[in-house]
């Protein structure tokens, strides 16, 4: 009899309600990616698998309570090679740069960031010295794009989409925040972006929703500022607080 190793890179139940849930689900979609379905033959999957691999410790405990014995479960994290990266970036003056690398999704939260800077740029506390960075791409592009017309903001935000490896690169290494403003749902609290860690390891403090394993991360680790996902007030006042060179210096 052949063993079976299960690597559960994500947990494609919850990844296909939470986009049934923010998304705009095709009739495809709904048909081939329905939870329901899914939740079933994972169910299955896992009950007759030898080992599992997963990303995360919520990811885990998920499994855990789906009755998988603990012994059958591994947590095997992807993170970034440390030593191929150059020494973390050294935070001054309070203009912020904040980037965000990945898929353009609604999923993603990205227009939730896209209001804060709004709201940051038009009020005293906040000011003009802010820009964002958005690179990938990703059916919200388009959205994020009228957005920012919208408000007036394309002074601060860019919306690069899919760049070379050397032009994300650059932008990279002018950032000095990293963004994961990810919408609170079933999905991102079983799972974990690489994000987190390549944002850490070149020294970024992260802005971040209050999704379960990344704040669960930032906090642990004091690198990052979380807020309410549905709270546009929060995360601007979390922008203010990084304006701060020793507070994004000491994150």
């Amino acid at each position: 009899k052949s063993k079976v190793v299960f690597d559960m890179a994500e947990c494609y139940p919850e990844m296909y309600l939470s986009i049934a849930q923010f998304g705009r689900p095709s009739l495809a979609d709904k048909l081939l990616k329905n939870y329901h379905i899914t939740r079933r033959y994972e169910k299955l999957a896992v009950s007759h698998c030898d080992h599992i691999l997963v990303m995360i410790e919520e990811s885990r405990d998920r499994l855990l309570a789906m009755g998988v014995p603990a012994e059958r479960i591994t947590i095997v994290s992807n993170t970034p090679i440390v030593q191929q990266v150059s020494e973390p970036i050294t935070h001054s003056g309070e203009e912020l740069r904040i980037v965000y690398v990945g898929f353009v999704t609604k999923l993603r939260g990205i227009d939730l960031l896209v209001s804060a800077i709004h709201q940051f740029v038009n009020s005293p506390e906040g000011g003009k010295k802010i820009r964002l960075d958005v690179i990938g791409k990703g059916e919200a592009k388009s959205y994020l794009e009228e957005m920012v017309e919208r408000l007036n903001l394309k002074d601060h935000v860019a919306i690069h989409g899919w760049l070379e490896h050397e032009d994300a690169k650059r932008i990279m290494g002018a950032a000095n925040v990293g963004a994961l403003t990810y919408r609170f749902c079933s999905h991102w609290n079983n799972t974990i972006p690489n994000k987190v860690f390549d944002y850490m390891l070149k020294g970024l403090p992260v802005i971040a929703t209050n999704v379960i394993p990344i704040s669960r991360i930032l906090v642990n680790n004091n690198c990052g500022l979380t807020s309410d996902d549905k709270n546009i007030n929060s995360i601007c006042e979390q922008l203010v607080k990084l304006k701060n060179p020793e507070l994004r210096q000491r994150l």
